[in-house]
């Protein structure tokens, strides 16, 4: 049982890795089959359900051109986490260069069910960010001053 869940496991992350592969290829439609039907992904505050709405994401609204570099590949229980950054350009060739960590967990189908993307941003970015509570009366520039 053990050596099972191991083995389910390490194709999970090889289905992580070649997730990157061919979304840096450009290729959509492979990449588009690693994903189950009823995906779930949440980046930056957006909810993608459905593997029509995540290809009209990829398709219509993901704008980036590059690499992926992958420095570390880990399981949470059910959960492949990568840590890397990404190095590209936006449509118009400005560049972009983002730290991330991705989660993928993966359905009974051997496809990914949920993703979770987390993107490091600059402490510029940081500043103009607005208090979630406005009861708060700390700011992210007031705490950057500390």
């Amino acid at each position: 049982m053990a050596s099972e869940l191991i083995r389910s496991l390490e194709r999970e992350k090889e289905y992580v890795l070649r997730y990157y592969q061919l979304v840096d290829a450009g290729a959509l439609n492979d990449l588009l089959a690693l994903f189950d039907k009823n995906i779930v992904y949440e980046r930056g505050g957006d909810r993608i359900e459905g593997r029509q709405e995540l290809e009209r994401f990829y398709r219509a609204k993901r704008k980036l051109k590059g690499r992926h570099s992958i420095e570390r590949v880990a399981t949470i229980g059910d959960t492949v986490v990568v840590e890397g950054a990404f190095h590209g350009v936006y449509a118009e060739q400005i560049p972009k260069k983002v730290r991330f960590a991705d989660f993928f967990t993966f359905g009974p189908e051997m496809t990914i069910l949920l993703r979770r993307t987390y993107l490091m941003l600059g402490a510029d970015q940081l500043r103009s960010v607005k208090p979630l509570c406005s009861s708060n009366k700390m700011t992210f520039e007031s705490l950057s001053r500390r």
